[in-house]
């Protein structure tokens, strides 16, 4: 059996469960004979608003009703549950996909007939930004972001410092890198920090300043943790 960490079986089960409570709704208005239909915040810049207490932009009370049996919103209809059935499989076998993985999973042709009996065939999905558009409609729906449910991004950026944080079931000194440095993994949320002693963050976009500020020994001269983004970052 595969070695899973304490943390991810939590999320694991965290995701399931509220997949199941979110689904099981859908499958009891199907089963009472009433159209189904999902009910999801409107991702609009219209539908934005700031929270002051906890300074974060965050979305409005607006919501999209998305039904099965709206001509208009079928197709979307079709690709949420599509997603949703894979990303499901993925936590419940213990897998870590990313975006990409999950397009090309999803992704294949339909044949049907039209309302003239034609023969039609499209695919689930043309692009992978019509997936990833799918994917954060899930998101808003269940109330969880992506790194909740396992979904991975690229690696991207690294940190060196007097910090030691809990990644899985491990301890990392990021104190102790040698010349290298700590990797950011793509779900920091699940991150715990246990110490820090630092006065400040100092954050360099470039990679080649982050390593020669590494080499000098800035961060434990000045007492800061130093963190490189290498580039934009995939996710923010």
């Amino acid at each position: 059996m595969a070695y899973i960490s304490g943390v991810d079986k939590k999320v694991r089960e965290r995701g399931i469960e509220i997949f199941k409570k979110k689904f099981q709704s859908l499958a009891k208005r199907i089963l009472e004979g009433r159209p189904p239909a999902f009910i999801i915040p409107k991702r609009t810049l219209s539908n934005t608003i700031y929270d002051e207490r906890r300074r974060l932009l965050l979305l409005g009370p607006e919501m999209l009703r998305r039904s099965f049996l709206d001509i208009n919103e079928s197709r979307k209809f079709m690709q949420s549950t599509l997603m949703a059935a894979i990303i499901y499989d993925a936590l419940v076998n213990n897998e870590y996909p990313t975006i990409r993985d999950l397009y090309y999973r999803g992704k294949h042709t339909i044949v049907y007939r039209d309302e003239k009996g034609r023969l039609r065939s499209e695919y689930t999905w043309d692009e992978q930004r019509e997936s990833d558009s799918v994917i954060r409609d899930l998101e808003v729906y269940l109330g969880l972001l992506r790194e909740e449910l396992l979904i991975l991004s690229k690696e991207k950026g690294k940190v060196v410092g007097n910090m030691r944080i809990r990644s899985g079931d491990d301890v990392i000194d990021l104190s102790r890198m040698g010349h290298g440095a700590y990797a950011i993994e793509p779900t920091p949320d699940l991150i715990e920090f246990i110490d820090v002693d630092a006065e400040f963050v100092l954050v360099v976009e470039k990679d080649a300043v982050f390593q020669q500020l590494h080499r000098y020994g800035f961060w434990r001269k000045y007492k800061a943790i130093l963190i490189t983004s290498a580039g934009q970052p995939d996710r923010a």
